[in-house]
């Protein structure tokens, strides 16, 4: 039983259940601040300090926004090619 489960069950369920997880760590990415420590509160406040200190807004929520969607796109990113290097049946596609 214990073979069993470390040879064939297990690596075919991680196989299964590691997108879903991916896919649920980027969404609560992108739709909870408690999530990450870098979520979209603490970047829009963070924003927020800078403009009320330096008085360019447009400069700080550009920098906030450019920092969210690298943060998105980087974890995209390595969700795809987890996918094409180990999700694939022949380890490439």
């Amino acid at each position: 039983y214990i073979r069993s489960m470390q040879y064939i069950i297990l690596p075919q369920a991680v196989r299964i259940t590691i997108p879903p997880l991916i896919s649920q760590f980027l969404n609560l990415t992108k739709n909870s601040s408690l999530a990450m420590t870098i979520g979209v509160a603490e970047l829009t406040y963070q924003a927020r300090q800078v403009e009320s200190y330096t008085f360019k807004g447009f400069e700080a929520f550009t920098a906030a926004t450019l920092v969210y969607l690298m943060l998105s796109v980087i974890i995209t990113a390595l969700v795809t090619l987890y996918d094409k290097k180990v999700l694939s049946p022949t380890g490439m596609k």
